[in-house]
Formats: C-alpha cells, sequence, structure tokens
C-alpha cells in the first residue's frame, strides 16, 4: 500500500513469510540426551516499509526495510520438556535500482 507524491512513492508492505530453518542444540539445553535438532518449514509473516523514487519514465531507485518473523522452532527430544528457543525472526534492508519496461 503507497501514495505517489509525483516521483516519490513511499509505501508500506506485508504478508506470509516461509522459510526452511535447521539448528541444533547440546547437552546443557537438551536435558539428558546428548543432542537435539529441529529441520522444520516454518511459516509465519513480514511486514516493512519502502520508498521508491522515479528517476524518469524507466528507472526508478528504492529503499526497503522488512521484519520477517517465523515464530519459535520445536526440538524433538526424548525427555520433556523441550528446550527453552528463541523466535526464529530477521531484518532485511534492501536497496536497488528497477528498469521499468
Amino acid at each position: 500500500v503507497g501514495y505517489a507524491f509525483e516521483h516519490f512513492l513511499p509505501y508500506a508492505t506485508g504478508g506470509l513469510a516461509v522459510g526452511h530453518v535447521k539448528g541444533s542444540a547440546d547437552l546443557g539445553a537438551c536435558g539428558a540426551s546428548p543432542t537435539c535438532d529441529f529441520s522444520d518449514t516454518r511459516w509465519g509473516w513480514t511486514a516493512g516499509a519502502g520508498v521508491e523514487w522515479a528517476m524518469n519514465q524507466q528507472v526508478s531507485f528504492k529503499a526497503e526495510y522488512l521484519h520477517v518473523d517465523l515464530g519459535r522452532p520445536s526440538f524433538s527430544t526424548s525427555n520433556p520438556p523441550d528446550p527453552s528457543t528463541d523466535r526464529i525472526d530477521f531484518d532485511t534492508v534492501r536497496i536497488g535500482i528497477n528498469y521499468h519496461f
């Protein structure tokens, strides 16, 4: 969603995020098990904002920030409870040049 002010376009963006994540933990985090791990395709969300400036009819420059959150992983352990886990989230900043056909 955005609004153009002549050659300048600020916008907000958001939607579905999907990523395959893998990880492992050692004895200290896994209780009596020597290791525990996870490998999963995670579904989450993304939201951000950006700006685009049109230099002419064909070329524009952009900058964008996105935050992605894929939730918390589930470790497979033989001794509950599962180890405490941090959220799988990250931030991205992108800059670019677009060519419009």
